[in-house]
Formats: C-alpha cells, sequence, structure tokens
C-alpha cells in the first residue's frame, strides 16, 4: 500500500489503486531520471522526492526539506523507508550522480510535525562517504521487520548492504 501512489517526470504521477492506474496531473515535481514516493497505510500520499527536495501531500516543500544530498541526474538518486516499528519517522537514502562525493546520506523525516504534512528532521546524515554508482534500493529483510539497503561502490566491484532496524542505520 505504501508504493499506491507515485510521482515522477514532469508534473506527472500514477495511482495504481485502480485498474488501470489513474494519471496524477498535481504533481510539482520536475526530474528527468530517478525519484521516490511514499504513500500511507490506505494509499495516501505523504510525500515525495526527486533527492534534492521534499514534497509532501500538499505538493509543497517540507519545512528544512530542500538541499538534500541526493541528484536529479541519477537512474534512482533516493529510496523511501517507514524507520522499523515506527509510525511517523521515514528515512530518505540519497545518492548523487557520477563524479559527485556525497556517497550515500540519509535524512529523516517526521510526519507527526507541521499538522500531519512532514518536516525534514535531519538532513544529509552520511552513511558512506565514498562515491557511489547512481543507484540505490531496498529490500525487506527476512526476519519481515527490517530493510537492507543496498548501493554499489563507483568504478569497483564491491556492493554494500546498509540494515535499517528500529534502532536506526
Amino acid at each position: 500500500v505504501e508504493t499506491t501512489k507515485w510521482y515522477f517526470g514532469i508534473l506527472a504521477g500514477l495511482d495504481f489503486s485502480t485498474n488501470p492506474p489513474t494519471i496524477l496531473a498535481n504533481g510539482s515535481m520536475t526530474v528527468d531520471q530517478g525519484c521516490s514516493a511514499i504513500s500511507n497505510s490506505v494509499g495516501a500520499i505523504l510525500f515525495y522526492t526527486d533527492g534534492e527536495k521534499v514534497w509532501n501531500q500538499n505538493h509543497a516543500i517540507m519545512p528544512n526539506g530542500t538541499g538534500l544530498f541526493g541528484d536529479q541526474t541519477p537512474s534512482q538518486s533516493s529510496v523511501i523507508i517507514r524507520k522499523p516499528g515506527s509510525q511517523t519517522l521515514y528515512y530518505v537514502f540519497t545518492v548523487q550522480g557520477v563524479g559527485q562525493s556525497a556517497g550515500v546520506c540519509y535524512s529523516i523525516v517526521d510526519m507527526s510535525l507541521s499538522g500531519g504534512t512532514g518536516s525534514v528532521t535531519i538532513k544529509n546524515a552520511p552513511l558512506y562517504a565514498n562515491p557511489c554508482t547512481e543507484a540505490i534500493t531496498a529490500t525487506k529483510h527476512c526476519n519481515g521487520n527490517d530493510f537492507w539497503i543496498l548501493t554499489h561502490d563507483l568504478n569497483s566491484a564491491n556492493f554494500r548492504a546498509h540494515l535499517l532496524t528500529s534502532a536506526g542505520v
């Protein structure tokens, strides 16, 4: 259900709660490549990001929601994961384009703030400082609660797996 609504491209979106999906034309983001979005437990959009900015469900920039160390050029600039055990805290993991040096960072969105529309409370916390490729993904841990966040080092055969639990990264 958290993947019900997607916002991407030039002010575009899709609602997968219908068959076929419903076109959403109310987004505020303009991005050529990687971006991510997350919905709540009933499929309503919470927020979305291009890796640099975070828009809330009203399609306005969240408080402290600019200047994330993602980038609009990676094939996948960000991934959003709800913190295990929390109903209000979300991690936004970001990577930059090739040649950028921020590595893998995370920011935290607290949906209990700003009247329930969320605020970025922690921004650009470094997870891994070396340059990585233009891709990031996540998958659920076999315990059914935690998540693995996966990245690939630039110019290397090294892949990195970072574990997100109820205690954090």
